[in-house]
């Protein structure tokens, strides 16, 4: 069964939204 590249279960997208925070406050920890 194929599934589609939108259909992103909640865990995927709960770790990619933690990443992306870490990410930018990464980043403002190195600009400030």
């Amino acid at each position: 069964m194929l599934v589609p590249p939108l259909a992103i279960s909640e865990k995927e997208l709960d770790l990619l939204l933690n990443r992306t925070i870490d990410t930018i406050k990464s980043a403002q920890n190195q600009v400030v």
